[in-house]
């Protein structure tokens, strides 16, 4: 969520996006490692694949995360905004990412709070 703040260059653009990047696979690769054992029958995969560890459960699969992050990202970080909007609402691009960030906030809160019993 704190992509936005850093400066619009090329070295810093593409600096965050392999951050995100790395980030994204060192907590997918941590959720698997987490996950339960299947059983020694089973032919269960060792955790979860991405797209699930991205999803929110039966509310929102990890599909369509990841394409809110890609057309995010194309918006604000690949000229997007500037595109449509050249230099005006210079904001916008800050407040969509707080806003999508809250909804997945929001949504992962509702996924645990369901898992509990």
């Amino acid at each position: 969520s704190i992509m936005p703040l850093l400066p619009e260059q090329r070295t810093e653009t593409l600096l965050k996006w392999a951050l995100f990047l790395i980030g994204q696979v060192v907590e997918v690769q941590l959720l698997r490692s987490s996950a339960p054992q299947p059983t020694p029958g089973a032919a269960a995969a060792a955790g979860p694949r991405l797209p699930e560890a991205l999803g929110l459960g039966r509310f929102c699969p990890g599909w369509l995360v990841a394409l809110g992050y890609l057309a995010l990202g194309l918006y604000r970080d690949f000229g997007g905004h500037q595109l449509l909007f050249r230099g005006r609402m210079e904001f916008l691009p800050l407040l969509l990412t707080s806003d999508f960030s809250a909804v997945l906030v929001l949504g992962l809160f509702l996924k645990i709070f369901l898992l509990l019993p």
